[in-house]
């Protein structure tokens, strides 16, 4: 990975955090962990959308579909160079917020 890319990549993480936190209070009222919806943001974007090609877009998915592709990850059933260690320390709670968040994002 070049320095471009990871400035690129650096300052969307930084980008979705400044996000976050300026949505914090409807966040904590929503239940959402900000450090775990940060982390998925920076590829896959505040809106669900993804940042790269390498990264779908998760906008308005199904709960369901988003919660069995985690759970594969976390698995091992589905392969995905970073998704399988981003995905291993998800809660079942955790697995379940980020679905509803990505379903509902706009």
């Amino acid at each position: 990975m070049n320095h471009l890319n990871v400035f690129k990549h650096s300052m969307q993480y930084f980008l979705a955090t400044v996000l976050l936190v300026i949505t914090s209070e409807s966040a904590a009222n929503s239940g959402l962990d900000l450090e775990k919806v940060a982390n998925c943001v920076a590829c896959h974007g505040a809106d669900g959308i993804g940042k790269a090609w390498q990264y779908p877009n998760l906008q308005g998915k199904p709960i369901d579909y988003i919660i069995a592709q985690l759970e594969a990850f976390k698995a091992g059933t589905r392969k995905g160079s970073s998704m399988n260690v981003v995905a291993k320390p998800l809660s079942e709670d955790d697995i379940e917020m980020l679905a509803e968040f990505f379903n509902q994002v706009q």
